[in-house]
């Protein structure tokens, strides 16, 4: 393989883990079917190339729908594995094959941990940008920071490897990470995503949502079946919407329309009696809702992290509607803000919310209200944003990123697999169309829909108890999404006790199983709460942290 032929492939496989792909990266551009075509076409044999990265392809189909969390690149198998396979003269049902995608796997584990590792940078940074009210910035930081970086990791280690080109040096790629290396990973992951879901915890646990997040939390472990599997998160949601609706249609009947409730002693308010002032709500500019729509289809993921998953996305794509609903600096430094919390969807589905959430910037920037209701305000919005995030990624993995990407891979595999590469162009024809068109109709149907529900909520005299169940269901998923997305779990430690060994774990899971991420979140949240800590600082703990604990795991054995 010529350098220009290295450099070539490296190049696209860089386009494809970009977000310069209009969105198609990972769902189109990057999957093996694709990959190997172009690869194969740049080292003079596109209809083999096609047909090994169809083989592969059917073998990674489950990758794919894997989005923030420390994964294998199916890009890395597409563009650096079918040219190995190409020049080493391995077919794809050989036990070589196999050796040589596990060795891929964990190279890209790595890669994938390093990219979201300085994107939890940049999403401190954004932070730091968004208490100014820059929307600019905001999505400067989103953008080219991060595609840098990316590219960055990208083309220079597939370059070598493509360079080198040494089958078994790729194999063995698999044990290079040890185990240990691996665990502090993952458990810096985890300890991240804790530290995002405290801080969405900061604006929505106040009053009686503070109940939610244990009731989520205790709900999510009851549905867990006999082999530990989590429950969905449609069921999830559908139970924790219920209460949350009992508990406004009470608490409306109760207390009707109360006034603003006094501040307590230590300056908090009761958010159970502060009502949301209701308001005309705006319609976006055409111009801006086509510029919030570009920038989320193209650059929603660009700076996903493992802190709070695509938020810096979301800020950036809003910011247009947020320079014009909100002039005032200060207003608009709170919109970014709220923004700014956890966010993790399905990017074609998750256009339907980024559409409903300009609905409701629209709406909340029509209120006059002072300080204490614009947190009621940000704590309404944190959690209708996050209960409804839920569904919209669960829905969109499951038809896009799983039946659909399924289905049009299989067609397009099969027709390759006779050595043709009208299966790669027809993948990416009806795939792209799929996604570009499905993600511009869930974003205007989202803005229509928003309009439309707030409106209706305004006549009925329901604004103040729909945001009251908003922000309790938003607690109720928080809560669940510490069992789902942070166990913490310490499988391989154990006691040797004679000529037993006790594992220490599931005498954890008999008494109160998952507290440990519980205990994590409420510290956090406390701290963060009282300003005794900040968001910046907490970071640094969990690095710290991962350090400590993976040094006494290794130090006694268990890694």
């Amino acid at each position: 393989m010529s350098v220009i032929q290295a450099a070539l492939i490296a190049l696209f496989y860089a386009f494809a883990r970009s977000s310069f792909s209009a969105g198609l990266g990972n769902s189109v551009f990057a999957q093996p079917l694709v990959g190997g075509a172009i690869a194969g076409l740049i080292l003079g044999d596109p209809a083999r190339g096609a047909a090994l990265g169809a083989g592969l392809n059917l073998a990674t189909l489950g990758l794919s729908a894997l989005r923030v969390r420390v994964a294998p690149d199916i890009g890395l198998m597409g563009y650096v594995g079918v040219p190995v396979l190409m020049l080493a003269g391995i077919r794809t049902e050989s036990p070589q094959t196999l050796a040589i995608l596990s060795g891929l796997a964990g190279l890209g584990f790595a890669l994938n941990f390093l990219a979201g590792a300085f994107n939890t940078v940049l999403a401190h940074w954004a932070d730091f940008f968004a208490e100014r009210g820059d929307a600019r910035i905001v999505t400067f930081v989103n953008i080219f920071p991060s595609q840098i970086w990316l590219f960055l990791i990208s083309f220079f280690p597939a370059l070598i490897l493509l360079l080198s080109a040494d089958a078994q040096a790729i194999a063995a790629w698999s044990t290079r990470i040890p185990d240990w290396a691996a665990y502090a990973m993952r458990l810096f992951q985890q300890l991240l995503i804790i530290l995002g879901i405290a801080m969405s915890l900061r604006a929505v646990a106040s009053g009686s949502a503070i109940a939610y997040v244990g009731l989520g939390w205790i709900v999510a472990q009851i549905g867990m079946d006999g082999s530990g599997s989590l429950p969905r998160a449609v069921p999830l949601f559908v139970f924790g919407a219920a209460i949350a609706l009992i508990h406004a249609f009470i608490a409306r009947r109760t207390h009707g329309e109360l006034p603003a409730a006094p501040e307590t002693e230590a300056g908090a308010t009761e958010v159970d009696v502060v009502p949301l002032l209701p308001g005309k709500t705006e319609r976006a500019a055409p111009v801006t809702l086509l510029s919030s729509f570009l920038l989320w289809q193209f650059f929603g993921g660009a700076a996903a992290n493992f802190e709070r998953a695509q938020n810096i996305g979301l800020a950036a794509a809003l910011s247009p509607v947020l320079s014009a609903f909100y002039p005032d600096k200060a207003r608009r430094a709170a919109a970014l803000r709220r923004n700014l919390t956890y966010f993790a969807t399905e990017p074609t589905l998750g256009a339907g919310l980024v559409g409903a959430l300009v609905a409701a910037e629209g709406h909340v920037s029509a209120m006059h209200g002072d300080a204490t209701t614009e947190a009621a305000t940000n704590a309404e919005l944190i959690g209708a944003k996050t209960a409804v995030m839920t569904v919209t990624g669960a829905a969109g993995d499951a038809l896009v990123g799983g039946l659909a990407t399924s289905v049009l891979v299989a067609v397009g595999a099969a027709v390759a697999a006779q050595g043709s590469l009208l299966g790669p162009l027809l993948f990416i024809v009806l795939q792209s169309a799929l996604i570009l068109g499905l993600a511009w109709v869930a974003f205007h149907a989202g803005h229509t829909w928003g309009l439309a529900g707030l409106n209706w909520a305004d006549r009925n005299m329901w604004t103040r108890a729909g945001a009251f169940a908003a922000e309790r269901l938003g607690a109720f998923v928080l809560g669940s999404l510490l069992v789902r997305l942070a166990p913490l779990s310490f499988d391989t430690a154990s006691v040797s006790l004679e000529s037993a060994r006790v594992f220490i774990q599931p005498w954890l899971d008999a008494f109160l199983p998952r507290l440990i991420p519980l205990a994590l979140a409420i510290w956090m949240w406390w701290r963060m709460r009282t300003d005794r800590s900040s968001a910046a600082a907490l970071s640094g703990l969990c690095a710290a942290g991962t350090l400590i604990v993976t040094g006494l795991m290794k130090a006694l054995g268990w890694l």
